[in-house]
């Protein structure tokens, strides 16, 4: 006696294995999450930022295709950087620009604060498509540059100010206090972003 054959139920069927989405889809994925509220300064603050990591990273790169090596990539270009590269070299790319600033030697990079904010921004996308399920593990987890400078000695109060011609008031202490702020996290649009 044989037994009639039946289905596999559809609970059990393998699942059609989806096509593999590109790095500026999880993008949008990630930016428009209907489980997230972001501030519209937040949502500006990522789009200008996705920028540079995409022209590393590559904007129709696989998901899946990003690995530590991509990342590192990302790292070492982002380390040699020249701060507001886009206005001083607008007819380069970002790696070309970071290529140039490593030749030449240059001094007026983009800060560790800055570096790893942009490398968060990665780590924070990745995740969102580890939790998609589109990835199983984030390569970017841990890379990181090491800020020289303890926080401790970044900070400026009124006491340790020394006044003096360049500021009389406390007023004037206030506004280069927001200056000196400004320089450690990379440009006012970024602190602008933290801030709010």
């Amino acid at each position: 006696m044989t037994l009639p054959q039946t289905e596999t139920p559809p609970s059990l069927s393998p699942r059609p294995k989806a096509k593999q989405k590109t790095f500026e889809q999880v993008f949008e994925l990630f930016i428009n999450d209907p489980t997230r509220k972001r501030a519209k300064k937040t949502i500006a603050g990522y789009r200008d930022g996705i920028e540079i990591i995409y022209a590393v990273v590559g904007r129709e790169t696989l998901i899946g295709d990003i690995d530590r090596e991509v990342c590192r990539r990302l790292l070492e270009t982002l380390q040699w950087l020249p701060t507001n590269s886009p206005k001083k070299f607008p007819t380069l790319t970002v790696v070309q620009a970071a290529k140039l600033a490593r030749q030449k030697g240059q001094k007026d990079l983009l800060g560790p604060v800055s570096i790893n904010g942009y490398m968060i921004m990665l780590s924070s996308i990745l995740n969102f498509a580890i939790n998609e399920e589109l990835i199983e593990r984030n390569p970017c987890r841990g890379l990181r540059v090491i800020d020289p400078i303890k926080k401790r000695d970044k900070r400026l109060n009124e006491h340790e100010f020394k006044w003096g011609d360049a500021a009389s008031t406390p007023e004037a202490f206030n506004d280069i206090k927001f200056l000196v702020t400004v320089e450690l996290f990379g440009d006012a649009d970024t602190l602008i972003r933290i801030l709010s």
